[in-house]
């Protein structure tokens, strides 16, 4: 997995998966279409950091701050830097 690359070290490991009727490529190309923020929860969190609109989409993620980090055929890994947990 790509993140193995960029997080060598965890705290805690959990892994989900779930079985698709589709091959990773189109499942990966499915996901880049999807609006985040049309799911309420999903929606609401990214409302939380400020994010909306164009935001909410893969693409509008780079735009809001998100670092592409790596992007293959069967997947897509972005990453954020900040002080989470903070109130300043």
């Amino acid at each position: 997995m790509l993140i193995d690359e960029f997080m060598t070290s965890w705290d805690v490991v959990r892994r989900h998966e779930i079985q698709v009727g589709a091959s990773p490529i189109d499942t990966l190309a499915a996901a880049r279409q999807v609006d985040l923020g049309s799911d309420r929860l999903v929606g609401f969190l990214l409302r939380i950091r400020g994010l909306r609109g164009p935001a909410t989409t893969w693409m509008g993620l780079a735009e809001a701050g998100f670092i592409p980090l790596a992007d293959t055929d069967e997947e897509l890994l972005v990453g954020i830097v900040g002080r989470f947990g903070r109130c300043t």
